[in-house]
């Protein structure tokens, strides 16, 4: 909905303390405040805490399906102020990777896109004066540069510079103003 670090200090306070516990590599049943008795009343092993790692890699890491079976998808990462965050989602067309570094000079994306599939890949759009796919220029000061790499160019929605991909490995780096 637009509030990443909100949503991230959320995920913080309710899953901190399953994910740091240092006994268990699952996340719990019990939802308890603060009290490790709460928390374990319940399974340590259990599919409703497992929620938020959706939300990651659709809505931070941006892995999205948009046909079925992942013929076409979208990575179109939400990062907020994280600085780093990466996602690997097992399709039916095979492994997708999402993995960005984020500061306040450049936005770096690289992506996984398994054969027989496309991707519409979005760059925070925010401060950004160049984009560069694979070390060549692809946009710079809102204009789209002609590469092959590209199949379409779909201009600024919603607050990201999109690009429509096909199969492949992609390094995107995105240069933002100061």
């Amino acid at each position: 909905m637009g509030y990443v670090d909100f949503a991230i200090e959320r995920m913080k306070k309710r899953f901190g303390n399953m994910v740091n516990n240092p006994n268990y590599a699952t996340l719990f049943e019990g939802w308890g405040e603060g009290n490790i008795e709460t928390w374990l009343s319940g399974t340590t092993n259990h599919a409703w805490s497992g929620g938020a790692l959706t939300i990651l890699s659709q809505y931070m890491c941006g892995i999205e399906p948009i046909e079925p079976g992942y013929k076409t998808f979208q990575i179109i990462p939400n990062s907020g102020s994280i600085k780093q965050a990466s996602a690997t989602v097992q399709s039916v067309k095979g492994i997708i990777k999402s993995n960005f570094d984020n500061s306040s000079n450049s936005f770096k994306l690289t992506a996984t896109i398994p054969k027989a599939s496309e991707a519409i890949i979005g760059i925070p759009a925010e401060k950004v004066s160049m984009i560069k796919l694979n070390n060549k220029t692809i946009w710079k000061k809102g204009s789209e540069i002609k590469n092959k790499a590209i199949i379409e160019y779909y201009g600024i929605e919603n607050g990201h510079i999109l690009f429509r991909v096909s199969e492949g490995n992609y390094s995107f780096e995105a240069s933002r103003n100061e």
